[in-house]
């Protein structure tokens, strides 16, 4: 018999021994609202959904020794929400609320004492369904809420207090893109544990796929999945993570589903001071015992390596997915592409920025939105968007000097535009020709630019950037630098780590101050700076991204740094030719020139690309201030403010034939 209607039949049976003495006509309002359900509604209820997610509940959740006392506590909690004339008559003829031993008595006709641990074990799976007071014990009311309610009534929508914290995941398949033997390698895990108990792990960088690859082998069996963010669990009291797991729990035993307990690891580091390192202790306690008491699958997910083992006495399964390879980058760059109709250039893509499938699927969608065939630009902005910005003593830059703006010899801009081709063209180097096998590490882009101040080193980084189409960062050295032993490694590795991830162009300005030669070890301190540059030396050559360094003096930069650049970039002062072009270069066309003689100062005057800008704008600060032209005047009386700001005073003939311009 269905059990909600076996609420009827057992009720008018032990009546006249359950409500002995009871009011006549309380007993007859509880027993026609019974009866109800047997003879007038039923031919409506057993097609409807709630007698069938009642019968799930009762048949598949309830089962056990206590399953008809379970049964008819539900059922009497139901019959009691849905009308009120049924709880105050039960009420009233049994003498207290509805409780499990009520309900005992009237399925066994003996006491729940009778057999403690049948009634004990019904007990806590009815307070999974319906929450009463810890203190209560066995006489603790049972009453439904407006969630279990409305799930009987066919209603899917969580709770609020569930609704950021969790969600259920694909009901549709899910291919995957790459890795197609995961999602069927953790189908049979998810099988298996449904009969061992077991736990599933799955560890792997953030964005991985971890929460993709499991929903789509959960949709195969099929299985519900609940997925539950632990980052908004972290911060709560632990009565309130307990508050949160029992609806988790209550919504995974409502669909018969399981659970994924997502980037767990945020856990860490939340401990008491003198429980630090025993995170998963406490995590496991809080959030993953309380659904394997109820038999709920459990799938924990962590972005970084996690031992749950020494604190469980549970088996748990541990799958480790890798971040993607090149050759996976480019698959899931052109996948999503096609499946969002946009077009790109899924090998260029793929070989320049470093993105999870999470960050691929997110840029994506944002290039669909502007049309079928972004441009560079469009997909650099997408690309910059969905990567979170690295922290801790860097700085973005913002760029767009271009490379014809860059006015240098043939032989440096094609030193830049082959480091733009060491990145652009890594894929088939390193994939398609296997030279990843040759060079096992190693494989970063850096490059040292070396040169006097003002030749143009820190515009040629600009201009690498805009090639690029990737985010520019300077290190702030006042930041990174600490006077304290170890201090500096430990911000550097944050850096590099940072940097990594957020697929941006680092840039050392001044890299002497820091990428120094090391010395003999006279003391302590020698000691300690040597093995700082020691470290320096081999986060730069496991670093997989793009660094650049700048110097004024290559004289400073220790020689093994040097064998581990990539490319060496040699800035010279601009000859005669290059000053004239950078000359003319200086001034927009909408500044007003009368008769500047840019032949003159560049044959009169050797300075720097950087001192000529300098010149040039102060001139038009002049001229705007005098509400004229730009002049030689102006031009000249700024030549000689920036020669004396570096200490060289100049004298009237210094100006040769516009010696005139300059006197008194």
């Amino acid at each position: 018999m269905n059990p909600l209607y076996y609420l009827a039949g057992r009720s008018m049976e032990a009546s006249p021994l359950l409500f002995a003495g009871a009011p006549e006509e309380e007993v007859t309002v509880l027993l026609e609202a019974c009866a109800a359900l047997e003879d007038d509604e039923r031919a409506r209820l057993e097609q409807s959904v709630p007698a069938l997610r009642f019968a799930l509940l009762a048949q598949g959740y309830l089962d056990g020794p206590g399953q008809q006392a379970a049964a008819l506590a539900l059922g009497l909690a139901l019959a009691c929400a849905l009308n009120p004339a049924v709880e105050k008559a039960l009420r009233r003829a049994a003498g207290a609320p509805l409780n499990l031993p009520l309900a005992w008595q009237l399925a066994y006709g003996e006491s729940p004492w009778a057999r403690p641990d049948d009634a004990a074990e019904t007990y806590r799976r009815l307070r999974w369904l319906m929450p009463a007071e810890e203190t209560a014990g066995l006489d603790a009311e049972l009453r439904m809420d407006g969630r279990l309610l409305a799930y009987l009534a066919g209603g899917d929508t969580l709770v609020p207090q569930l609704r950021q914290l969790a969600g259920w995941g694909e009901k549709e398949p899910v291919p995957s893109l790459i890795r197609p033997e995961v999602q069927p390698r953790l189908a049979a895990h998810l099988r298996a544990m449904e009969i061992t108990g077991d736990v599933l792990h799955l560890t792997g960088p953030a964005g991985i796929g971890k929460w993709f690859e499991l929903c789509g082998a959960a949709v195969s069996l099929p299985l519900p999945l609940l997925g539950v963010d632990c980052r908004l669990l972290a911060d709560g009291s632990e009565e309130a993570v307990q508050h949160a797991v029992d609806a988790v729990r209550r919504e995974a035993l409502f669909y018969a589903g399981a659970v994924c307990l997502r980037r767990a690891d945020a856990f860490a580091g939340r401990d008491r001071p003198e429980a630090a390192g025993a995170w998963e202790q406490r995590f496991w306690r809080l959030c993953v015992q309380p659904l394997l008491d109820a038999q709920v699958p459990v799938c924990v997910c962590t972005d970084s390596p996690a031992a749950f083992t020494p604190y469980v006495a549970r088996a748990v399964r541990v799958v480790e997915l890798p971040g993607c390879t090149r050759a996976q980058q480019i698959a899931l760059w052109q996948g999503f592409a096609e499946q969002s109709g946009v077009v790109l250039d899924s090998v260029q893509c793929g070989s320049k920025y470093k993105l999870t499938p999470g960050q691929i699927s997110a840029a994506v969608r944002q290039l669909s939105l502007l049309g079928t065939a972004p441009g560079q630009g469009d997909i650099a902005r997408a690309c910059a968007q969905v990567l979170p910005p690295p922290e801790g003593g860097v700085r973005p830059i913002r760029t767009g000097a271009r490379l014809e703006d860059l006015k240098l010899p043939e032989e440096q801009k094609q030193k830049l535009r082959n480091i733009a081709g060491h990145v652009l063209y890594r894929h088939k180097v390193y994939d398609s020709w296997n030279m990843e096998s040759r060079f096992s590490y190693g494989r970063n882009v850096s490059a040292l630019f070396v040169g006097p101040p003002g030749t143009g080193k820190t515009m040629a980084v600009h201009v690498l950037a805009d090639m690029l189409q990737l985010p520019l960062y300077r290190i702030d050295l006042s930041q990174v630098v600490d006077k304290y032993i170890g201090e500096t490694e430990k911000r550097l590795e944050a850096i590099f780590d940072a940097a990594e991830r957020s697929n941006v162009i680092l840039f050392f300005d001044e890299a002497d101050s820091i990428f120094g030669k090391r010395s003999e070890v006279n003391d302590a301190k020698d000691k300690y700076a040597n093995t700082e540059v020691s470290y320096i030396l081999q986060r730069i050559e496991q670093y997989e991204g793009i660094v650049i360094l700048a110097t004024n003096y290559k004289r400073n930069i220790d020689e093994a740094f040097m064998r581990r650049m990539r490319y060496l970039v040699e800035f010279q002062m601009p000859s005669r030719a290059l000053r004239e072009e950078i000359w003319r270069a200086s001034f927009a066309p909408q500044v007003p020139l009368q008769d500047v003689d840019f032949a003159y100062l560049a044959r009169q005057f050797e300075l720097s690309g950087g001192s000529i800008k300098n010149i040039a704008l102060n001139a038009v600060f002049l001229a705007a201030a005098g509400s004229g032209p730009v002049t030689m005047g102006h031009i000249l009386a700024s030549v000689r403010d920036e020669n004396l700001k570096m200490g060289k005073p100049m004298l009237p003939q210094d100006f040769a034939e516009y010696a005139g311009l300059m006197q008194g």
